[in-house]
């Protein structure tokens, strides 16, 4: 990016002014979700940063979303409208032979030694775009097949030249009929960005896919009709030229954001390898020229914190795999890493301990006296354990019991922690603790199973803990947030029962679970 900053973009992109003491982030959305509808797509300005730097970059591109929220659609509109697409291919890699792809063996060729193909009306070799759909949906086999094309642009060896625009797009791990990516594939692709539902839409937004009559998608272009989005196509054109601007510092800090995020992934056993490492960096750069573009000025590092956290959530492969990272630990990497440019260090010294009853004893003794990272690290994996799947019942009993101590602690003010973080928690709180009457016995009847909070408690603790945890039920479950977490404000009973009687209801059970 030079040291004169001017914008090429017509108007009406470069009016995303930002306030400075607004968040640029949402600002970038706004001006993205604008430039989108340019192609009739709503509702993908919140992921479209890591999209257009991919674009930016000329790398592969995943999309991952449910069925009917228009990533095939915008895959190809981006393929054939943005990037220019002469031929833009669409494969069904669940059905796709590779015979149709590369086409038939010549027989006369390979008479003569020679392995060459005669083409299909649908072979890739003249293609200079495709698009993978429902990749997911391929077995591992299929899938392997596409590897080579996505990481090398290459099919059996033979190379295709013309080749320049690669996405794909698949049904998330765990719908019927899926599978997950291999690592080894998902790593192929530079960003892989799960695309928004229109559950998740604004009114507004609703009611434009209502009245299109689409998906999520305006009405289709004419016929034949491409490069038809001047604008992306203007903003793509002027992002790479400040990419390849970028000053030497500049990409030191984004090199070391990138490193010290995958460090604190790593300790949350969820590590990045170099490839991915490097494949964060050139998003983040790329994404950085076209943020300047977007406001129409130079863009620090040190203040993109809101773009680089888009590039986190747009950059990692396990939405493919199925593999589950939640938002808490990607903002506690984020940060760590947009820490490490302001010249803290935050890869702190500290083991966190794994049993979340004394994560949370931890939190309550020293919270103050954490560093920013320990600290951060030590709510991320209590959250974690609290709203996990897979443990067994005694192991989540200990982090809801964590979980219930640390909220209640904050909303008596008894604990303080900074108010991004005290969201967090409380926001978990009210989702893990939103109990019917049945669901509260079935936890207490998995305790009793594991046996362990018969241990924990003694007789006369009995009484105190079914408060703690029935105060801690009623109080949290109102989903009104914040209201619910203001001391001494009343809540919805999460059962239809008042507080006393929420009390020796869990009272019973406890002390059924001695008899």
């Amino acid at each position: 990016m030079t040291s004169t900053f001017r914008s090429t973009l017509p108007p009406p992109l470069t009016r995303a002014k930002c306030d400075p003491a607004s968040d640029l982030g949402s600002t970038i959305d706004a001006s993205l979700e604008e430039a989108f509808l340019e192609l009739g797509i709503v509702g993908f300005g919140g992921v479209a940063l890591p999209i257009v730097a991919g674009l930016v970059l000329g790398e592969p591109i995943l999309l991952v979303g449910g069925i009917g929220a228009a990533k095939t659609l915008a895959a190809r509109r981006l393929g054939q409208q943005v990037m220019g697409c002469d031929v833009f291919r669409v494969y069904d890699a669940s059905k796709s032979l590779f015979e149709d792809v590369i086409g038939l063996p010549i027989p006369q060729a390979l008479a003569e030694g020679e392995v060459r193909y005669a083409p299909t009306p649908i072979s890739i070799t003249s293609a200079d775009g495709v698009l993978i759909d429902e990749l997911s949906r391929a077995n591992s086999s299929m899938q392997n097949k596409w590897l080579e094309v996505i990481h090398s642009r290459t099919i059996m060896g033979l190379a295709l030249p013309r080749l320049k625009v690669v996405l794909s797009a698949m049904n998330p791990v765990g719908f019927e009929g899926t599978f997950p990516l291999d690592e080894a594939l998902a790593g192929r692709f530079t960003a892989v960005v799960v695309v928004p539902e229109v559950s998740g839409f604004s009114k507004a937004q609703r009611l434009q896919i209502i009245r299109s009559g689409a998906s999520l998608a305006l009405e289709e272009p004419a016929a034949g009709s491409r490069a038809t989005a001047p604008r992306l196509r203007a903003l793509l054109e002027a992002a790479r030229e400040d990419y390849a601007a970028l000053e030497e510092d500049e990409l030191a800090q984004v090199a070391l954001w990138a490193n010290v995020a995958g460090r604190f992934l790593e300790r949350s056993e969820a590590g990045l390898d170099g490839r991915r490492l490097g494949m964060l960096f050139r998003l983040g750069a790329a994404s950085l020229a076209v943020a300047g573009q977007l406001l129409d000025r130079r863009l620090s590092v040190k203040e993109a914190g809101s773009i680089l956290l888009r590039v986190l959530r747009g950059g990692l492969p396990f939405a493919a795999t199925g593999k589950d990272l939640r938002e808490p630990l990607l903002r506690a990497a984020h940060e760590s890493g947009m820490a490490s440019i302001r010249g803290q260090n935050l890869l702190g010294r500290l083991r966190i301990p794994r049993e979340p009853r004394q994560i949370a004893a931890l939190l309550l003794a020293r919270a103050s006296q954490l560093n920013a990272e320990d600290r951060q690290q030590a709510v991320t994996r209590l959250l974690e354990e609290a709203e996990g799947r897979y443990q067994s019942p005694e192991q989540r009993a200990a982090a809801l019991i964590g979980l219930t101590e640390l909220a209640r602690a904050l909303t008596r003010g008894t604990l303080r922690l900074p108010t991004d973080e005290t969201h967090l928690v409380l926001r978990t709180a009210v989702r893990v603790f939103a109990w019917r009457n049945t669901s509260l016995r079935s936890l207490l009847g998995d305790l009793d199973d594991g046996n362990r909070l018969r241990e924990a408690l003694s007789p006369n603790r009995k009484r105190q803990q079914a408060t703690r945890i029935a105060h801690s039920a009623f109080k949290l479950n109102d989903r009104r947030f914040p209201a619910s977490v203001i001391p001494g404000q009343r809540g919805t009973p999460p059962c239809g029962l008042s507080l006393g009687e929420l009390i020796d209801d869990v009272f019973s059970e406890l002390e059924g679970l001695s008899t």
